[in-house]
């Protein structure tokens, strides 16, 4: 629905917006390749389910080897590409001594400390989001030992940003020097993440957290002394 729409808003008439149109358009290479990983678990299955169903015909004995070989081989890049660990950063006692407001939260995105000199895949970004504190309202995520960002990964981020997005949250990623806007700018839908929130340092990101959760706290004042 939303890649017909955008198809839709390229002819739609003047009456709108150019950046009404554009902010709909931008978005079509990314549906188009989240329709084609859709598509692509769809015909995967059915061609499972078909050449399963005949490799037991013709050699039921067999019939297991291939899928229980399959198994063996994500195992196998398991081991050889472990999952990176998400863990929460205490800057009481760390890099700078600081203490932290706490609707800040820090996180920090973490290689797994029994295989360090592995290549490390990015671990299920929606859960981390689900489990967030409801008090934090600006959310830092340090991508420095992230050695992995494949196209998933942005996809992945892309649903977080909309989450974040739909809770009133401000969500800010730093770490990997200067190709973190590089891999980013692909990611960034139209108003879910500003420029400014895309910090390849990690001091600035505090900077640039602090700064939002001050603007929050001002405006939820604001907000409240009206309604008084």
């Amino acid at each position: 629905g939303q890649f017909a729409m955008g198809l839709g808003s390229r002819q739609q008439s003047p009456s709108l917006s150019v950046s009404h149109t554009a902010g709909r358009a931008s978005h079509l290479p990314h549906l188009a390749s989240r329709l084609g990983l859709l598509a692509s678990i769809i015909g995967t299955f059915a061609l499972g389910a078909g050449l399963g169903t005949l490799a037991h015909h013709l050699a039921s004995r067999w019939a297991m080897f291939a899928p229980v070989a399959f198994l063996g081989w994500i195992i196998y890049q398991d081991v050889r590409r472990p999952i990176a660990e998400i863990e929460s950063l205490d800057l009481t006692g760390g890099r700078s001594n600081l203490e932290l407001p706490a609707a800040l939260a820090v996180y920090h995105l973490g290689k797994d400390h029994d295989r360090e000199g592995k290549t490390h895949r990015m671990p299920n970004l929606l859960a981390w989001t689900d489990r967030l504190s409801p008090e934090a309202r600006v959310i830092i995520l340090d991508l420095g030992d992230a050695t992995s960002l494949d196209e998933n990964a942005m996809m992945e981020l892309r649903e977080v940003l909309a989450r974040l997005a739909a809770q009133s949250r401000q969500f800010i990623v730093t770490g990997r020097g200067d190709d973190l806007y590089k891999h980013m700018r692909f990611v960034r839908p139209d108003s879910l993440l500003r420029l400014e929130n895309i910090c390849p340092d990690f001091e600035l990101a505090i900077a640039r957290g602090l700064m939002l959760v001050h603007d929050h706290e001002r405006k939820l004042k604001l907000r409240n002394f009206r309604a008084a």
